[in-house]
């Protein structure tokens, strides 16, 4: 809890003292200062993530005969990155309704911040598709001895809060088809989390109807953070009260019978 504050704060201040010397600096000032920030290495950002394995395979295999372009140099990538930080722990971990809209740049590292955005949902929906742990959770439910389940739940909030952002933010320059692709990710992890969520609510209910010892604080808390951070979701409009599909409610249905049915926490 110390470290996420600290982090938290230190990205805060950070944002807030850069933005203050952009807004006193002239053009030639930001120009020295960008050129000044690109000779570092160290502040390299990078993006294009969701296709780094892909072009390590063709790099491999001596078929890739495109520059790199993931590696970002400059105050504006710089900015940028720091604001999808400082989002995303606003995201994860308060009940900002809106996280990545309250961090927005200016107009100076707005179309950095945006791409960062978009290649941020890819990266996360791939790495969650070929996750072999987040089916594993479907197969197991959530539980005490099992609570996989909610940091994977609490991710979902994350990557949510971001593909809404990034939709809102671009959706004057995406396509058609990128719009499309974006509408169908975003309801694929409603979906995912809306199966997440009924496990946490079928667990919350054994233990309010049972006198299992096994359920410490720290989880049922959890489970109710994120429950109301659902709900608060929800009525905000931001997500979508989806079915759980084919494979989730089999899981429900063969765990129902051998514990006893409740009425769904958090309803």
């Amino acid at each position: 809890m110390v470290q996420r504050l600290v982090g938290f704060l230190e990205y805060s201040n950070a944002i807030s003292e850069l933005e203050l010397l952009i807004k006193s600096s002239s053009k030639k000032e930001l120009e020295a200062m960008d050129e000044l920030v690109m000779e570092h290495d160290e502040y390299t950002v990078y993006s294009d993530l969701a296709d780094k394995k892909y072009r390590r395979q063709k790099e491999s295999e001596g078929t890739d005969d495109e520059p790199s372009k993931s590696a970002r140099r400059g105050l504006r990538w710089v900015i940028a990155l720091a604001r999808v930080e400082l989002g995303s722990m606003l995201a994860a971990f308060t009940n900002t309704p809106r996280p990545f809209e309250a961090v927005r740049p200016t107009k100076f590292a707005a179309e950095q911040f945006e791409e960062l955005l978009l290649d941020g949902v890819r990266a996360h929906v791939q790495a969650l598709e070929n996750d072999p742990g987040l089916k594993q959770v479907f197969r197991t439910g959530v539980s005490p001895t099992n609570n996989r389940g909610l940091s994977y739940s609490r991710r979902l909030v994350l990557v949510r809060a971001m593909s809404r952002a990034a939709m809102n933010d671009t959706l004057a320059e995406l396509t058609p088809q990128q719009e499309r692709n974006l509408g169908k990710t975003k309801r694929r992890l409603d979906e995912v989390q809306a199966g997440l969520i009924a496990m946490i609510q079928e667990s919350l209910g054994t233990y309010r109807t049972t006198s299992m010892t096994s359920y410490s604080d720290t989880f049922v808390g959890a489970c109710g953070s994120l429950l109301r951070a659902e709900s608060r979701e929800l009525e905000a409009g931001t997500a979508t009260r989806t079915r759980i599909n084919e494979t989730e409610r089999t899981r429900s249905s063969s765990s129902s019978t051998s514990r006893p049915r409740t009425r769904s926490a958090g309803r």
